[in-house]
């Protein structure tokens, strides 16, 4: 009798460990997903806030943004327009 119970709870304890892994496994794969997921939101989430300041800026500020090219800098250097506007932006972002 001992035998038995002793066979059954090994075969327990094997689809238990078995259980185990597939779920260690799917907890992989998920993570994957929720991070590949998280970075595709954050692109589009920059992409989104670059948008929201250049409309902003044309809207608030339409006298300095009026036919400005998109980036008139030829030197990473020099301050452009648009980087001066990007920056009196967030200033008054942060002042609110």
């Amino acid at each position: 009798m001992t035998e038995s119970l002793e066979r059954h709870q090994e075969k327990l304890e094997e689809k238990q460990a078995a259980c185990l892994e597939q779920i260690r496994e799917m907890e992989k794969q998920f993570q994957k997903e929720a991070l590949a997921e998280y970075e595709a939101r954050m692109k589009g989430l920059e992409a989104e806030a670059k948008e929201s300041v250049r409309s902003c800026l044309k809207t608030c500020f339409p006298s300095e943004a009026k036919d400005k090219p998109e980036r008139a800098c030829e030197s990473p250097r020099e301050l452009c327009e648009q980087d001066l506007l990007v920056a009196k932006a967030d200033a008054q972002e942060s002042r609110l």
